[in-house]
C-alpha cells in the first residue's frame, strides 16, 4: 500500500495490526516525506523522501522570477529517493495451477 504520507502510512500500520494483518508478511506499507521518528516504528516504515531544500530553492526561485516578471515559471523536476526499510517486502510468485484456489501461505521477507 502507498499512502500519501508517512503520518497516514502510520494509521494503516495501526489499522492493519487491528485487523490481525503483518506488515510486511502480509501487506507492505510505503509511506511519503520520511518524517522524524518512522525509521523508529516497529516496523521501520519505507517510505519517499523528497530533498526539501533543493524543493524550497526551486520555489524561491520561481517566486523571485515572478516578482521580477517572468512570462511562465520554468519546470524542474526534483528526483524523490525510495528509502526501503522493514515495513516493505519482495510480492509473492502468483499462484498457477490446481493450487490457484488454494490460500497462499505468508512468506518471510528477505
Amino acid at each position: 500500500m502507498f499512502v500519501a504520507n508517512d503520518h497516514a502510512a502510520i494509521g494503516a500500520l495501526r489499522g492493519f495490526a487491528e485487523a490481525g494483518l503483518r506488515v510486511p508478511e502480509d501487506v507492505s506499507v510505503v509511506g511519503f516525506d520520511d518524517a522524524p521518528g518512522v525509521a523508529q516504528l516497529r516496523p521501520p516504515l519505507s517510505t519517499v523522501r523528497q530533498d526539501l531544500g533543493a524543493l524550497g530553492q526551486e520555489a524561491f526561485r520561481a517566486l523571485l522570477g515572478a516578482i521580477r516578471g517572468a512570462a511562465e515559471p520554468r519546470r524542474v523536476a526534483l528526483a524523490p529517493e525510495l528509502v526501503i526499510r522493514q515495513s516493505t517486502c519482495p510480492p509473492l510468485a502468483p499462484a498457477r495451477g490446481e493450487n490457484a484456489a488454494r490460500p497462499r501461505a505468508s512468506h518471510a521477507c528477505v
